[in-house]
């Protein structure tokens, strides 16, 4: 199935299914992040050449036992569409939940790539290794506000 909000998602269940797995997809690079066991911390994996992607994907899928796959969803800053790269992001979707068939959540990836351009800035990284790190990292950034947003509120429950 696909989300667009993970509070329409059995958390705990899912959870018990395995780790959440975050791409930053892009037209020619796609970051790629993971979650711990218990859904606290996102970690980047790897980027992946968009055109061999799904290859890829399902091999990551199994590695590291993956119960919901989540896909950053380009939202313009306003909190509107943001047109057609929406619309690819969209189409890869739907075009991965049909191949794949694992449960995708769509979520706000708005900001990511500044932040992790900021974070990698900071640690002094020279533009080439910047460059081969930005997606995965902004992979983790989307992930971790996923991760932290569930957490916050499963705990503010208790």
């Amino acid at each position: 199935m696909i989300y667009n909000n993970w509070k329409e998602i059995d958390i705990q269940s899912t959870i018990k299914q395995g780790r959440a797995l975050c791409l930053d997809y892009g037209l020619k690079r796609t970051g790629v992040a993971v979650s711990d066991l218990g859904w606290e911390i996102a970690t980047p994996l790897k980027v992946i050449e968009t055109n061999i992607l799904i290859n890829k994907l399902r091999a990551i899928l199994n590695e590291y036992t993956v119960g919901l796959l989540v896909v950053g969803i380009p939202i313009a800053l306003n909190g509107g569409i943001n047109g057609n790269q929406q619309r690819v992001v969209n189409g890869f979707i739907n075009q991965l939940h049909n191949i794949i068939g694992i449960d995708i959540l769509q979520y706000d990836e708005r900001l990511s790539t500044v932040a992790a351009n900021r974070f990698l800035s900071e640690s002094n990284m020279n533009w080439r290794k910047k460059k081969e790190n930005i997606d995965k990292v902004a992979a983790s950034f989307i992930l971790q506000g996923l991760l932290d947003n569930i957490n916050y509120n499963i705990n503010s429950i208790h």
